[in-house]
């Protein structure tokens, strides 16, 4: 067999001759590595947004603690799915607001007034708390919240 044969036979077996395929496999891992870096560093290309098209986190957190005060505006049992979400709203409502709480509860306020004047379903009121309850507890999962419920 000539070396020519040989090649041939190589060739047709794999398709690629072997150095085109240790030279792109390091071309394509340094890709993909530059790809995952890029994505890291720019958080995913995400911008930061609020629920319910709110201004602030504070006038955000106040809003999802006013919606679970508002959905159950009765004593509800400590350790409940509603009172962990107010507790969470309630904690995060202070550390980022302090101060200006009572501005940003205000804020959430007429902003929910506004939104379930909005809604054109039968019971608007239940319809929206019910809606927001739900947005707001996969928010707060994001900010690393850990409901019970969810386990």
């Amino acid at each position: 067999m000539s070396k020519a044969t040989v090649h041939k036979e190589i060739v047709k077996e794999d398709g690629l001759p072997a150095w085109v395929k240790w030279g792109l496999f390091p071309v394509m891992i340094g890709g993909f590595g530059w790809a995952f870096f890029a994505v890291s560093q720019s958080q995913f290309a995400a911008p930061a947004s609020f629920l319910f098209n709110t201004p602030t986190q504070e006038v955000e957190a106040a809003y999802c603690m006013v919606v679970a005060e508002e959905i159950h505006p009765n004593l509800v049992p400590p350790g409940s799915y509603i009172s962990e979400a107010r507790n969470f709203w309630m904690e995060r409502l202070r550390k980022i607001a302090g101060p200006t709480m009572g501005e940003a509860l205000l804020k959430a306020r007429v902003q929910l007034t506004r939104d379930i004047e909005q809604v054109t379903k039968p019971n608007p009121k239940r319809e929206w708390l019910e809606f927001t309850v739900s947005e707001c507890s996969h928010k707060a999962t994001s900010y690393g919240m850990r409901f019970r419920e969810f386990q």
